[in-house]
C-alpha cells in the first residue's frame, strides 16, 4: 500500500552548519534576538585553578575588533585567560600572578566554527580543532597556573573588576571546562 497523502506541522528550518531552536511566531516571521548571559555564579569550587582546560567551539565576526571571552578572578590584570577576537585571528593570552605567561595568535576564517582549547598546569597548550598549535612546559613554580581557588568568573566580555566591555559578538556553539589538563 502506497502513502497517497500526509500532513506536516511544526516545521523548523535552519540554514547553516549549526542547529537553531524553535521561535514561536504564530504565523509571522521572527528573528532570534541576541542571546545574553545574565546569571552570575561563583565558579571558585568548580574550576581547578592549578590544573585544567577550557575548550570553546566558536566563530568570529568579520568586523570584530577586540571582543573577548575571559576566564579570571575578576581583578584588574592578573590571573586570567583571554580569548580576543580580531576578525581573522584569535589571540589567546594567559596571565598568572607573576605576569603575562604567554600570548599566541591563531589564524581563523570569520563566520567558520573552530574549537579552541587551552590547558594550564604543568604545561600550557593551545589546540585548534584538536591539533596542538602552541605548547610550553612550565618549569618555574607558579608559571602556567593560578593559585588555588582563585579563578571564579567566566565572562563573554573583558571583565577587569571595575567594568565590563568588549562583549563577544561571534557565535559560541559549546563551552567545556575540564578538571585536568589531560582531559582535553
Amino acid at each position: 500500500m502506497a502513502i497517497e497523502k500526509f500532513s506536516v506541522w511544526g516545521v523548523n528550518a535552519c540554514l547553516g552548519s549549526t542547529i537553531g531552536s524553535y521561535i514561536k511566531s504564530e504565523g509571522a516571521h521572527a528573528t532570534r534576538q541576541l542571546d545574553t548571559v545574565s546569571e552570575v555564579r561563583d565558579l571558585r569550587n568548580r574550576i581547578n585553578s592549578q590544573e585544567g582546560a577550557i575548550e570553546i567551539t566558536l566563530s568570529t565576526k568579520q568586523d570584530n575588533t577586540d571582543n573577548k571571552i575571559t576566564l579570571s578572578d575578576g581583578l584588574v590584570i592578573y590571573n586570567q585567560l583571554v580569548y580576543k577576537s580580531l576578525g581573522n585571528s584569535i589571540e589567546i593570552s594567559f596571565t598568572s600572578a607573576t605576569g603575562t605567561d604567554f600570548t599566541h595568535s591563531i589564524s581563523v576564517t570569520p563566520e567558520v566554527m573552530n574549537t579552541i582549547g587551552v590547558t594550564w598546569g604543568s604545561k600550557n597548550r593551545i589546540l585548534l580543532n584538536g591539533s596542538v598549535v602552541f605548547e610550553r612546559i612550565n618549569t618555574v613554580s607558579g608559571d602556567g597556573a593560578w593559585s588555588p581557588n582563585t579563578i571564579d568568573q567566566l565572562n563573554f566580555s573583558n571583565h577587569n573588576g571595575f567594568s565590563q566591555s568588549n562583549e563577544w559578538e561571534g557565535k559560541i556553539e559549546s563551552l567545556r571546562l575540564y578538571d585536568t589538563e589531560s582531559d582535553i
